[in-house]
């Protein structure tokens, strides 16, 4: 654990995701890396990341909310509460995700000459998309591009709609991990895939089966056996290190490699838990060593930030270094990569400053005061109405003598 309560190792696993996500995205920079990165598609596939990101969500979430959203169902007042949830999940997640929308269609409009952005008319249908929260269902059919990042965050959103509702209906521990289970093994065995007939599609946009394994970490985490069954072997450094770059070699290499398992899906689901699994103890069983530390938990905390940037920095990336080579009669050629990789990467890296400051944290710190201020102003009036309700009944008592 960090000294700010934070689980140093779910921060290592958010810098993880975010990096296979980027070197899965890398291509769009340049022909020249697409020739050369997509044969490793084949062997490894690196849009993973979303897969892990979707598990420590779950994780995360259900560890901050699960305990706040029982004790006020058994208040009455669950509405309330799920509502001042919602409100900070939007001031988390949105002002970001719309701002690199709105950045993107300023881009399709002022700095396209390559057409990397795409033309207005698509980038208005994606920002429709992103809006009304249907991203996941508009990538389907071709609507999402060039913001297609967007379909995942779409799925985490319908998430946090559909997880109160899941806390409300379904009550007790028990029942909870046995409804979680349900929904993974009904998914398990499905294809599920962005490249199979429409049904694969479908269930390929809304998997959930990565959010169910994060929430059934945490339930399991409150049992007797979650510390029974506790790594310790892995306080060995050179072993810990062994296992976690297995573990994360298993998590690139079995949907590549099992492309044509209906189970591949799953099984990635189920790597993505016991990865959130060891990272859960906050022992130090992921990697061992702690000499990229800071690094790591520096990314981890931009890494929403990075998300929604990366795309649109190598758009730009492009665009700048086509007109470059235009204006100075040169022709693009495989020298030019380094540049467009380290540029490409300090602008993400500087955009990605600039957001986690300026408008990610701030407008989380605003929301959570909003939603702190609602909560006291809700228990003050749950207080008053059982100070009324205890001076009726002394009332009542008094008169009956």
């Amino acid at each position: 654990m960090s000294s700010d309560g934070k689980n140093r190792e779910i921060e290592y696993l958010r810098a993880i995701s975010i990096c296979l996500v980027l070197v899965s995205h890398v291509v769009w920079l340049s022909p020249f890396i697409y020739e050369r990165v997509v044969p490793l598609f084949q062997y490894a596939s690196f849009g993973v990341g979303v897969d892990l990101f979707f598990c420590i969500s779950g994780y995360v979430v259900a560890m901050s909310y699960c305990d706040y959203f029982d004790r006020y169902r058994s208040r009455g007042q669950f509405w309330p509460a799920a509502r001042l949830f919602w409100l900070r999940r939007a001031y988390r997640l949105l002002p970001s995700a719309w701002l690199w929308v709105v950045i993107g269609l300023i881009g399709a409009a002022c700095f396209n000459r390559s057409g990397v952005f795409m033309d207005i008319e698509q980038n208005l249908k994606s920002t429709l998309a992103i809006f009304s929260f249907t991203a996941n269902i508009a990538h389907m059919y071709g609507w999402l591009a060039p913001n297609n990042v967007y379909w995942s965050l779409s799925l985490e959103e319908q998430f946090y709609v559909v997880l109160p509702l899941f806390l409300l209906l379904v009550t007790g521990r028990r029942k909870r991990i046995m409804a979680l289970l349900l929904v993974i093994a009904v998914q398990f065995p499905l294809a599920r895939g962005p490249f199979g007939d429409l049904t694969a599609q479908y269930l390929a946009s809304f998997r959930i089966d990565g959010f169910a394994w994060g929430i059934l970490v945490f339930m399991c985490s409150r049992s007797v056996w979650y510390r029974r069954i506790e790594p310790r072997f892995l306080l060995r450094k050179p072993l810990a290190l062994i296992i976690t770059l297995f573990l994360l070699l298993m998590l690139v290499a079995v949907p590549a490699r099992l492309f044509t398992w209906s189970i591949s899906t799953g099984l990635l689901a189920m790597i993505t838990a016991v990865l959130v699994w060891l990272a859960s103890y906050g022992n130090g069983y992921l990697f061992g060593y702690q000499r990229l530390s800071g690094v790591m938990q520096w990314l981890g905390a931009r890494s929403y930030g990075i998300y929604l940037i990366h795309l649109p920095a190598f758009k730009f990336t492009h665009e700048a270094a086509t007109r470059y080579l235009q204006a100075s009669g040169q022709e693009n050629t495989l020298a030019i990569v380094p540049f467009l990789l380290l540029f490409a990467g300090v602008l993400i890296l500087v955009l990605a400053e600039l957001n986690f400051r300026y408008v990610e944290e701030p407008l989380r710190r605003i929301g959570a005061e909003r939603a702190k201020r609602k909560l006291a102003a809700l228990q003050a009036a749950d207080r008053a109405e059982q100070e009324s309700v205890a001076r009726a009944h002394q009332e009542k008592q008094e008169l009956s003598v």
